[in-house]
């Protein structure tokens, strides 16, 4: 009996390492060079990158990518955690970078300083029989505000 368990204990084992790690990025672009004044907006693209080796298809709100700004005591300047329902459909290529909006204009940085830029996507890798839900965030970007 006991050798019985163990080779069910092992099976399994073996069963939930068949699904693969899907590897994504979100990458920040912005137009300006980091040294910004008060009376201009900033305009920021972001980007969902599949750095997988296979195409991946996902289902993603609208928009796909938010960016949340800090200050420099690490307060959260910007609300932008809106979302829409899920409705959008995409297959990402092999080291595609996709964004399905347009840049998104900064004016909320009225105040000179140091801000962190973090853009954040959410989605769902929707693969064969993956449901998969996803959030994953850029590396910081520091911006100062003269």
């Amino acid at each position: 009996m006991k050798k019985l368990i163990l080779i069910i204990m092992v099976i399994s084992t073996f069963g939930c390492t068949n699904q693969k790690m899907m590897n994504f990025s979100v990458e920040v672009q912005l137009s300006e060079d980091n040294q910004l004044s008060v009376s201009n907006l900033i305009k920021v693209k972001t980007f969902l990158v599949n750095n997988n080796d296979e195409s991946v298809t996902i289902s993603h709100r609208s928009p796909l990518i938010q960016l949340h700004i800090y200050n420099a005591d690490d307060e959260l300047v910007t609300d932008l955690s809106h979302w829409d329902d899920y409705g959008f459909s995409y297959t990402l290529n092999p080291g595609e970078r996709y964004n399905p909006g347009e840049p998104e204009s900064i004016n909320h940085l009225s105040v000179p300083g140091k801000y962190k830029l973090i853009a954040i996507a959410r989605f769902i890798i929707t693969d064969g029989n993956r449901n998969e839900e996803r959030s994953i965030q850029s590396k910081p970007i520091i911006v100062e505000v003269k």
